[in-house]
């Protein structure tokens, strides 16, 4: 990554005891594709680093380029040597910035070339135009997005939340992102998620060949490096490859699965899992910050359970 970006390679990686170490080795473009570079997120509460990550709004600095909020986050130290351990993090951000750098253009401008314009996804944009406003769905639930994975006792607030500060459809306060940003539809979320069980366009044109496709998809978290967690929650049975989760082992999860069923979800209860034995794929579209409820799994097994 440090042969692309710079502010990458005066990396630290901070120590239990929080002090500082050296980086024993750079991070990897597989590193980011696995989440194993040592980033993390606000919400990984009993992370050190992503507790860094929350006193200091990180996430929340949407008006920063794409390329000044990689810089800042290479301003902090990493949270474990790179490879060492899974955590779901900014790797993804970072990963769009490496993808501008090789192919000199927007990540905007990338995705549109790449994926959306050949699946077709026409209503698929980093903001909103005013004429399509009006079908912009609310949200509910926890405004802040580093707060999402706080323990609730008290039942699901469904009240509507303004998320404009940090998810904003307007393009002058929302910077375009590699982990989150974009505004699309069920629809057209739908081709996306075909694409990744076929490979292939809606007009059967192939836009990731066969072998690519199982390459990808091929585990690459050890056992100790297992059970994945989000915060605290573990991912029961599934391991990670370069596209998402994958079903490893469903004797291990507590919700009826399905091995080599691959997929992942969303900060706001989206949820999304493709079967390539039953040739399936399923959407879940919520639009609720800091759930507790596991719906998309529970709709996951629910469909399983009528086959």
């Amino acid at each position: 990554v440090e042969d692309y970006i710079e502010s990458f390679k005066k990396l630290k990686v901070l120590n239990k005891y929080g002090t500082l170490n050296k980086i024993e080795r750079p991070i990897r473009i597989e590193d980011l594709l696995t989440h194993r570079s040592g980033l993390s997120y606000g919400f990984n509460r009993f992370c050190p680093l992503g507790k860094k990550y929350a006193s200091t709004n990180l996430i929340n600095e949407s008006n920063l380029s794409l390329k000044d909020f990689v810089d800042r986050i290479a301003r902090y130290p990493l949270a474990f040597q790179p490879g060492a351990a899974w955590r779901y993090s900014l790797s993804t951000d970072v990963l769009a910035r490496v993808l501008e750098i090789a192919l000199n253009d927007t990540i905007e401008n990338i995705l549109s070339k790449y994926v959306l314009n050949p699946l077709e996804m026409l209503d698929t944009f980093y903001s909103v135009p005013k004429t399509k406003l009006y079908r912009l769905m609310p949200i509910t639930g926890e405004p802040n997005l580093d707060k999402i994975t706080e323990i609730k006792s008290s039942p699901t607030n469904l009240n509507e939340i303004d998320i404009n500060s940090f998810y904003s459809f307007n393009p002058e306060k929302n910077r375009p992102r590699g982990g989150h940003g974009l505004f699309s539809t069920t629809a057209y979320y739908h081709k996306f998620a075909n694409m990744l069980l076929t490979g292939q366009t809606p007009s059967g044109d192939r836009l990731i060949s066969s072998k690519m496709l199982r390459f990808s998809l091929k585990n690459r978290i050890s056992k100790k490096q297992r059970p994945l967690f989000i915060d605290t929650v573990p991912q029961n049975g599934y391991g990670w490859n370069l596209l998402g989760r994958i079903m490893k082992n469903e004797g291990k999860s507590l919700i009826l699965a399905n091995k080599g069923e691959y997929g992942w979800a969303g900060a706001a209860a989206t949820y999304f899992w493709i079967d390539p034995e039953y040739k399936l794929t399923g959407i879940v579209m919520s639009q609720h910050l800091g759930s507790n409820i596991p719906l998309g799994e529970e709709i996951r097994g629910k469909t399983y359970s009528l086959i």
